[in-house]
C-alpha cells in the first residue's frame, strides 16, 4: 500500500509539473512528464487488487494518454504559427533587402528600352537628314541602381555617324535587354520555389495538427464511455443494495 501511494504520488508530481510546462509552451517536456506518469501509474497498478483503485488508475492513464495527444496538436499549432511569422518577417526583410535591387533592374530595362527607341527613331529620320550626329544617350545616371549580377552597364555617350555603329549599339543594348528579362524571369522562378515548399511545409503540419485533434476526439469518447458505464455500474450496485436490505428487512418482519 505504502509503494502504491508512493507511485501514485510520483504521478501526480508529474502531472503538476506537466501542467507547469504548458504554460511555458514547453510542450516535448510536457508530453515527456506524461509519459512518465503513465508509467508510474503502471507500477501503482501492479502494486493493489483492489478494483476501486485498478480502475481510477486506469481512468488516470487515460486522462495522461489523452493530454499527450493534446500536447501533440498544440505542438502542431504553435509550430504553425512560428513557421507563419517566421515568413512573413523573411518576406518583409527579402523585400526590404532586395527593393533597391529590383528598382535598379527595372530602370535599367526602361532606360535601354528607351536609348534603343532614340537610336530606331534616329535611324528613321536619317534619310531626310543630313545631321550626322545624335544626342548624347548619357545613362550614367542608373550605373549606381544597376543590378551588380544581373545586369550589364549600358552603352553611352556615344555619337554614332554611320548605320553599322547604330546597329552595332542596338544589337548590344537588345543583348542587355535580353540578359535583363532573363534575370527576373530567374527571381521569379526562385520565388515560385519558394512559395511551393512553404505551401508543403504548411500542409504537413496542418495534416499533423488534425491528426492530433481526430485522436484527441476519440480519447474523449473513450474517456466519457467508460465514465458512463462506471455510473451505470454504481447504481446498480446500489439498486441491488437496496433490494437486497428490503428482503431482508421484510424477512424480519
Amino acid at each position: 500500500m505504502i509503494m502504491e501511494s508512493a507511485s501514485l504520488n510520483k504521478a501526480h508530481q508529474q502531472q503538476r509539473r506537466a501542467e507547469a510546462l504548458l504554460r511555458q509552451k514547453k510542450f516535448d517536456e510536457c508530453i515527456e512528464c506524461h509519459r512518465q506518469a503513465i508509467l508510474l501509474l503502471n507500477e501503482a497498478s501492479k502494486m493493489t487488487e483492489n478494483p476501486r483503485s485498478l480502475e481510477s488508475i486506469r481512468l488516470q492513464k487515460m486522462y495522461h494518454e489523452k493530454q499527450i495527444d493534446l500536447m501533440r496538436a498544440k505542438k502542431s499549432q504553435a509550430q504553425i504559427e512560428q513557421y507563419r511569422k517566421s515568413h512573413h518577417l523573411n518576406r518583409k526583410i527579402s523585400s526590404n533587402g532586395e527593393c533597391d535591387n529590383s528598382e535598379g533592374l527595372e530602370a535599367t530595362i526602361y532606360r535601354t528600352i528607351q536609348v534603343h527607341d532614340s537610336l530606331i527613331d534616329y535611324l528613321g529620320k536619317r534619310s531626310g537628314s543630313d545631321n550626322d550626329s545624335l544626342k548624347s544617350y548619357s545613362t550614367s545616371d542608373t550605373d549606381d541602381r544597376q543590378d551588380k549580377d544581373c545586369t550589364t552597364p549600358i552603352v553611352g555617350n556615344k555619337h554614332p555617324k554611320d548605320d553599322s555603329q547604330i546597329i552595332e549599339e542596338l544589337k548590344v543594348l537588345s543583348g542587355q535587354l535580353r540578359d535583363s528579362v532573363q534575370c527576373l524571369l530567374v527571381q521569379l522562378d526562385d520565388r515560385n520555389k519558394e512559395i511551393e515548399k512553404l505551401k508543403a511545409t504548411i500542409n504537413v503540419l496542418e495534416s499533423e495538427k488534425q491528426k492530433g485533434e481526430q485522436l484527441s476526439h476519440e480519447r474523449r469518447g473513450i474517456f466519457s464511455h467508460w465514465g458512463g458505464a462506471i455510473v451505470s455500474k454504481r447504481s446498480l450496485f446500489v439498486s441491488v443494495s437496496t433490494k437486497t436490505s428490503h428482503a431482508g428487512d421484510e424477512q424480519l418482519c
